[in-house]
Parts: C-alpha cells; structure tokens; sequence
C-alpha cells in the first residue's frame, strides 16, 4: 500500500512539473510572438535602417552661464514679459528704465503693430527690480501688468515657414510704448520662467543644435536622472527659449514635478531641451510640412544630430545617473520619442510619448519587439483631430502590449480641460497640458484594448473623461518615471 502511495504521489509530483513547465512554455511564446501566420503586418516598416549608436560622431558643445535678469540701463527703453502656462507663451508685463517718475497718472500707450494697432491698458504700474520683483525702494525700474484671457494677448512668436525663411520661428518684435508723448526703445523679451536654466549650442560642420537645460540642483553625493524634452512641430528654430515656452515645459523645474525625483539622495533631475531647426518630422532638414509616406519609414535629418548631442551633454555633465535617463515629447516630438526607442532601444530607462506623430504602418514587427522591454507611458485626447490615435499612438500601444510589454501604459481623455485657464477646453491635440499639470494618473484596462476593430471603434478605452479607471501603483506618470532604473547600465 505504502509502495502505490509512493507511486501516486511521484506522478502527482511530476504532472505539477510538467504543468509548470508549459505554463512557462505558455508565458515565454507569448512574449516572443510568431508571426509567421500573422498577415497584417505585412510590409510595415519596410525601409526601416538600424543606425549604430557607436557609429556616431559626437559634436563639440557651448554652453553659456545661468539665465539671469537683464540689467539694462537705457533711460527710455522696456522689455516686454513673457511668462508660460498651460496655453503657451503670453505677455502679461512690460518692464521698463526711466529716469523720470512713473506713476499710475502718467500717460501710457502700449500698442501691438504687427497686423494692425492694438492698444493694451496696464492694469496697474509699480517700482520694481530688474528681475520685474516688486520694491518700495527708489529705482528706474518700473513693472506694469495687464489682464490676459485666451482670446486677447499680445504675439509672441512668429512663424516663418510659409514661405520657409530662417529662422523657423523667431520672437515679434512690433510693439510700441509710448509715454507722455515719448516713444520708448524696445529692448526685447525678458522670461523670468527661464532664470536659472542655461543655453548652450551642440555645433557639428553642418548644423547647430540649440538647446536649453535645468542644471540648477542642489550638490548631493550621487549621481541624477535626466529628462529629454522634445518639443512640437511649432516650436522649431535657433531660439531654444521657443522650445521652453512653447509649451508649459517650465513644469518641469518646478516643485511639483521635480520632487518626484527627490529621494534616495538624490536632490532632483536635470532637464535637457534640445531644438532642431525646422521639425523633428523632416527627412531633409529644409521641408516646410509634414509628409508621412505609409508602409515605410519615417526617417527624419535630425535623428543622428540629435542622439549625438544627448551624447554630448551626457558627457558635459558628468553628474547624470546614465541608467535614469527618460525622453518623451509632444506631437512632432512623440515622433521623435519612438524614433530615438526604436533606433536605441537599450538606451533610455523609459519614455513618454504624448499624441506621437508616428504612423503604425510605419513600424515594423522588429521595431515593436525592439520595445518589448522598454518602459513607456503614452498620453493622448480621443478627440485629436490632428494625429488621430486610432492612427498613430494606440495601434502602436496595442501592439506592444501584444508583444508582452507589461510596463507599458496608455492615459486617453475624451478633451483637454483647461486648468490654468478654468472652463476653457482646448483642442484635442493639446495632450501635453494633462502632463504639465501632473494630471496624468490613471491608465486604461489593459486587457480592453484590441489592435484592430474598425475606424469607428474606440479600441476599449473606458473612463476616458478622466484618463482611464486603471491604477498603476504609482502617483502618476511622473512618480511612475522616477522609479524607471535601467540595469547594467
């Protein structure tokens, strides 16, 4: 009896190792999928090329002090300010030199010329510093505010590429201020957003790469992550202050986001904002719109200037932890995000996509398995009427899950709800506002998403009014990306 027991018990025995190993067996083919039965990849991705990091030739690098206050001292002469929030760059200041007493009865006409005269009142008119601070101390340095809305604000930036001139895009320069009858020398732009952040130029024999970085983090014992911002379609030029404030991407010096990064030891992350000349998505480096051809591949001018000038600052600051490195970016620049994963997949610690201008058919079976492992976070507005999701970011999501990526998520709204500006919707494509207000926190149900159910399908996403109604374990992306670590980096 004690001998059939025995018996018994080792067959039990061995069918629980044998279940194990096909559960194994079953977990392994799901993460290294066959193809070969599966058609509808067919030809995506056909002129993929594979550039070799170790190939590249790294440019020499400039970088200029810390942005301070401009200290100009030119009696009759202002500064126009410029600050950034959710909705982009606006004015809501003018900082001026005089010698003679400013007061809230002094004559002031502030005009913008460009198309047209506009008048703007200041809403009110005080000594100040030169960095636009507030003094009851005697200075020649007078503030004056205004009231800003979305619909009444002084330009900007002007956009140069109908017909394509250079720059791309540069800052206006048509404003006029009159005071007690005298006009006033303009004297640029000031961004009190900027204090802090340095400029600097990644200069090969054909082309500069202009950038801005944060570096302005505490002295700590230990080495820190880097974040790689990359800017949209309209944000291209040689001024990279254009790449910082075309967005809210002051964000991400702030508090709120770089406390995310504050532990272990570490005093926070650098940022790195680079800026090509034209648009990430341009294959000659010269084009003034966007063409993508289907079933082949998107191959930008920029890609190898711009991994080569990542690599350079890399090596200027010797204080970046190489295994925390994390890029993403918007629109044009979400292109670009896949573009730098799929030709450096074992590169960065994770990456971040938001409405990604890379079209599925595009990409390739090895292009997604290239990416099975990799970290990525990507965000987006089911209402984005100019790079559709259903064509660009969730197939290529959808995929990857396919493919067994599990640290792969997707945060899809239904429209993008202003917060800076309340009860203002913007439009669809303006993702990035969720991301800079550290708003992005669920995810959508993984299992609910499918690749392909039709054009007039929403692919499973559920909750989309608030992103999702998945958690992830994290406070949000942001808290997600802090705890990405590459190893043996």
């Amino acid at each position: 009896m004690k001998k059939i027991l025995s018996i018994l018990i080792f067959f039990l025995l061995l069918s629980s190792l044998v279940a194990c190993v096909n559960a194994s067996t079953t977990l392994k083919s799901k993460t290294t999928r066959d193809y070969s039965n599966d058609h509808r990849y067919d030809n995506m991705g056909s002129g993929f090329t594979k550039i070799d990091l170790n190939s590249l030739e790294k440019p020499d690098i400039y970088v200029d002090d810390m942005i301070e206050a401009d200290d100009f001292k030119e009696d009759e002469s202002y500064k126009m300010v410029v600050h950034t929030n959710e909705n982009g760059p606006f004015i809501d200041g003018i900082i001026i030199y005089s010698l003679n007493e400013i007061k809230e009865s002094t004559a002031i006409s502030l005009s913008y010329i460009g198309s047209g005269r506009t008048k703007y009142e200041l809403k009110e008119i005080y000594r100040c510093n030169p960095d636009c601070t507030k003094t009851n101390e005697d200075s020649n340095y007078y503030y004056g505010s205004f009231e800003i809305d979305t619909k009444h604000q002084f330009p900007v930036i002007n956009s140069n590429r109908e017909p394509y001139e250079t720059p791309f895009n540069d800052f206006t320069e048509d404003y006029e201020l009159v005071i007690d009858s005298k006009t006033f020398k303009y004297k640029g732009l000031e961004f009190p957003d900027l204090y802090g952040l340095s400029k600097g130029e990644c200069m090969f024999d054909d082309i500069d790469m202009s950038f801005m970085a944060f570096e302005n983090i505490e002295e700590d014992n230990m080495k820190n992550p880097l974040i790689i911002w990359l800017h949209g379609g309209g944000e291209g030029g040689t001024e990279p202050e254009v790449a910082v404030i075309g967005n809210e991407v002051p964000a991400l010096f702030r508090n709120e986001i770089q406390n995310y990064f504050k532990k272990d030891g570490s005093n926070g992350a650098y940022v790195f904002i680079p800026e090509c000349e034209t648009m990430w998505m341009d294959s000659t480096g010269k084009d003034t719109s966007i063409s993508i051809n289907t079933y082949t591949w998107q191959s930008s001018y920029y890609t190898e200037y711009l991994m080569a000038s990542i690599l350079s600052y890399i090596e200027y600051n010797e204080d970046i932890d190489t295994s925390r490195i994390y890029v993403g970016g918007c629109s044009n620049g979400g292109y670009m995000t896949l573009e730098l994963a799929f030709q450096f997949p074992d590169f960065f610690a994770a990456i971040y996509p938001i409405c990604p201008g890379y079209d599925n058919t595009n990409v390739s079976i090895e292009m997604i398995q290239s990416l099975r492992d990799l970290p990525i976070w990507f965000v987006q507005s089911i209402d984005d009427g100019i790079l559709s999701p259903k064509k660009y970011g969730e197939p290529i999501y959808a995929r990857l899950i396919e493919a067994g990526n599990d640290n792969c998520f997707y945060t899809m709204y239904d429209k993008i709800r202003g917060k800076d500006m309340p009860n203002v919707n913007y439009i669809g494509h303006f993702s990035w506002v969720y991301l800079f207000n550290n708003e992005v926190k669920n995810v959508q149900k993984r299992e609910n998403i499918k690749y392909d159910l039709g054009p007039d399908k929403n692919y499973g996403f559920n909750g989309i009014e608030k992103g999702g109604t998945e958690t992830t374990g994290f406070d949000g992306i942001w808290d997600w990306m802090s705890n990405q670590k590459k190893e043996n980096k």
